[in-house]
């Protein structure tokens, strides 16, 4: 899940969006992008909650190989993928639960450990407890790739 970042010169995106749309109107569309996938991600981390209430591991298993595909596509664009997720986090959780889909990219992107450990401690206690499994299923996810 952890490859380099490529460079905004070879990003394919950046260079279509800077081709096609004004800086205003890009980092409008890049926060919206980045806000979708995120509550796309807190949904998923809604199934699998059920799922393991359920006891329905091979529904957990798809639900987690979903999570680990938006999370390795994120990582193309690991700059707005972070921007957003540090902005959602700042703006919209507004239930502990909301936590998920921001700490699944900041956790699966972030390089700087330091700085994720940082945004984990900011949050509330009942985000920090609603995301108690959080290490545990990174971890897994990243070892075993897209």
């Amino acid at each position: 899940m952890s490859r380099p970042a490529r460079s905004s010169a070879e990003s394919v995106a950046s260079l279509a969006a800077a081709r096609d749309l004004p800086q205003a109107k890009r980092r409008s569309f890049y926060r919206r992008w980045s806000f979708f996938f995120i509550a796309d991600l807190n949904g998923l981390a809604d199934q699998r909650r059920l799922a393991v209430e359920e006891q329905d591991y091979a529904r957990v298993s798809t639900i987690e190989g979903r999570i680990r595909r938006i999370i390795a596509s994120l990582a193309w664009e690991p700059t707005v993928a972070l921007r957003g997720a540090y902005a959602f986090a700042r703006e919209k959780i507004d239930y502990p639960e909301d936590a998920w889909g921001p700490a699944l990219i900041i956790g699966g992107i972030e390089i700087d450990r330091k700085r994720f450990t940082r945004w984990f401690a900011s949050l509330k206690p009942e985000a920090q407890h609603e995301l108690a499994g959080l290490p545990d299923m990174l971890e897994r996810l990243l070892a075993e790739g897209p």
